[in-house]
């Protein structure tokens, strides 16, 4: 199982990430990941209820486009992914996608 707590972490109770997280713990380009995202085929009131676009500062200090997102917005993108470090992860969601906290409080999918 993997160990996902290095870039998903519960906000006010909510299992919690976003789209440059999700770009480097998959070795992704950010914008491959932004594209995922805007072609996720899901309804708007899922869209609504697990993702929220936001801006965050680039190094130059100029605003860039990102994306946060809940477990199962993360969930739902993540699934479309593919190479090693997307099999490695899809297998085991598939099978504890419900369970995302194992007995030693570790954040996992």
């Amino acid at each position: 199982m993997n160990d996902l707590s290095e870039f998903v972490a519960p906000t006010s109770g909510t299992l919690t990430t976003d789209s440059r997280k999700v770009a480097k713990h998959f070795g992704k380009r950010h914008d491959s990941v932004l594209r995922s995202f805007d072609k996720l085929s899901c309804s708007e009131e899922f869209r609504q209820h697990n993702f929220v676009a936001a801006k965050d500062l680039d190094v130059q200090g100029k605003p860039r486009r990102t994306v946060l997102m809940t477990k199962n917005g993360f969930i739902f993108l993540a699934m479309g992914f593919t190479g090693a470090k997307a099999s490695k992860f899809t297998v085991p969601v598939e099978i504890e996608v419900d369970e995302p906290v194992n007995s030693h409080g570790q954040i996992r999918t």
